[in-house]
């Protein structure tokens, strides 16, 4: 499928960048706490304590979190950082994603400073690594391009970024609902609602990180890899006895 490609001058794309960087530290966040839920429930201390309140507390805490987290990504009227508003700014220039693009606003922001740094080299190695880099920068995007739009795309639609706003709309909104009605306020009816289950909430958590890979993979961002070392190196410090004896 093809498309005509308007020309950027990258403003945009810069500011994307940035929107993107802020919701991956969100999604960071999320991911920690689903990710210490997960072993604290298979943690022996925790398993083996035979009053199961600690662990009720921690499945509702968590939970709410989760909710609470979503309902701020997805959250059109907020101010807050959030992946709708990118979305939808991205659908009004969509032509300007493509492959092209990518290759220019790559080698402009990356590439082009590295030959400069060296400004001894001759002409003809400067053409030579160029060439060398604008053909390296242009393999990644045609392979970005195809893992997010298919096979043979050189630039985005605005159709379906418009899809993809509203699978993110049908996935997050049971979330988004129940958060409003009965954490971030008290509805009246809040009672009869039912709570939302830990499946509910991973589906819509994982409809984000999936949309927060493909677009940010479109205009060069890393995608969403949080280091696990980093998060969770020594996380169950706190329930070994040596901790305790060194007070």
């Amino acid at each position: 499928m093809k498309n005509r490609t308007a020309k950027s001058d990258f403003k945009k794309w810069d500011k994307w960048q940035k929107s993107f960087d802020r919701i991956k530290k969100e999604l960071e966040f999320l991911y920690f706490a689903k990710g210490m839920l997960e072993r604290l429930r298979d943690h022996e201390n925790v398993k083996s304590c035979p009053n199961k309140i600690f662990l009720k507390y921690l499945n509702n805490t968590y939970v709410v979190y989760l909710a609470m987290g979503i309902r701020r990504l997805v959250d059109k009227t907020s101010r807050a950082q959030n992946l709708y508003q990118v979305l939808e700014d991205i659908k009004k220039r969509a032509c300007e994603i493509s492959i092209e693009n990518y290759v220019e606003y790559i080698y402009k922001k990356v590439h082009q400073k590295r030959i400069e740094d060296y400004p001894d080299r001759t002409e003809e190695e400067k053409i030579f690594l160029e060439q060398s880099c604008r053909k390296s920068i242009h393999g990644s995007a045609e392979r970005f391009f195809k893992e997010s739009l298919g096979e043979n795309v050189q630039t985005l639609l605005c159709c379906e970024v418009e899809k993809d706003i509203d699978e993110l709309r049908k996935t997050t909104e049971k979330v988004k609902n129940l958060t409003d009605k009965c954490w971030a306020h008290m509805d009246k009816d809040r009672d009869k609602l039912s709570k939302i289950p830990f499946e509910e909430a991973h589906k819509a958590f994982n409809k984000l990180t999936e949309l927060y890979d493909k677009y940010s993979a479109l205009i060069g961002v890393n995608k969403f890899e949080p280091n696990d070392n980093v998060f969770f190196n020594g996380w169950d410090e706190i329930f070994l006895k040596e901790t305790f004896d060194k007070k």
